[in-house]
């Protein structure tokens, strides 16, 4: 049990293979635990478990040098684990047998191990997330179930219910993210909306970012808290970033200075 929850909390208590916790399928509300058809009748009323509606609450996680688990080794899994370890994970993967790709990953990444052999319970002692990604129904529902019993949250890749997190599609641009998810209705339209947001945004984009990130030092020291907010709306607003798009770099540096700290 996690030492973390009171005795009565829902989630203390492992789950069966089948059965999800509400709290991570449908929201605020109901928090028991029990199979698709009991959460859908008593949370959802009206909702047929095959038209079950996740509203997931979207969050960035900081996982540097966090342990990640990831049990399995095909293409869903190696998508989990270079994700993870562009965010800095430390990834261990079990799995019997692994695609090339994956074993040399492994070997290439120093963060990465891989164990050739059957997922064991004591496997996800310490992770703070873990990924089910075995093609067996039966493997992922126990890793999902010690995966919760260890304190970890879960993501299961056959079965968005029995998941606590969804990952979502992403263009990255610097340090800008921007994330589509579509609540496991379409993993296909949300990498169509990743496509088209890739030809919208640019690198341009990451590239003001940094530069607006280097005169935010300036106008927290120059500017009092009462005031930032609109004048950074104001420089936003300006032609700055058309000017940057432009490939006038400094006189779109000059126009926002203007307005932020003012001429000078």
């Amino acid at each position: 049990m996690n030492q973390n929850r009171p005795h009565n909390d829902p989630r203390s208590s492992p789950r069966k293979p089948g059965e999800i916790n509400s709290l991570s399928a449908c929201g605020e509300g109901w928090g028991g635990v029990g199979t698709r058809d009991e959460i859908s009748s008593a949370r959802c009323p009206g909702i047929r478990p095959s038209s079950f509606v996740l509203r997931p609450y979207p969050v960035a996680l900081n996982l540097e040098g966090a342990r990640c688990v990831i049990v399995g080794g095909g293409s869903v899994a190696l998508r989990k684990a270079r994700g993870l370890l562009a965010a800095g994970a430390l990834v261990t993967v079990i799995a019997p047998d692994a695609s090339d790709e994956m074993k040399n990953l492994a070997v290439s990444d120093g963060r990465m191990e891989w164990f050739s052999r059957s997922f064991e319970p004591d496997d996800v002692r310490g992770a703070r997330l873990v990924f089910a990604c075995s093609d067996s129904a039966e493997v992922n529902a126990q890793v999902a179930a010690a995966g919760r019993e260890a304190g970890a949250l879960v993501n299961r890749a056959d079965d968005p219910l029995d998941c606590d997190f969804m990952g979502m599609s992403v263009v990255t641009r610097g340090s800008l993210t921007i994330a589509v998810s579509t609540g496991s209705d379409s993993p296909a339209f949300a990498r169509w909306m990743r496509g088209e947001l890739e030809r919208q945004f640019g690198p341009e984009y990451g590239e003001f970012l940094t530069m607006l990130a280097s005169l935010r030092s300036e106008v927290l020291e120059q500017i009092p808290a009462e005031d930032r907010s609109r004048m950074w709306d104001a420089a936003l607003r300006s032609d700055a970033f058309a000017l940057w798009q432009a490939g006038k770099r400094d006189e779109a540096v000059q126009t926002l200075r203007t307005i932020l700290l003012g001429p000078g």
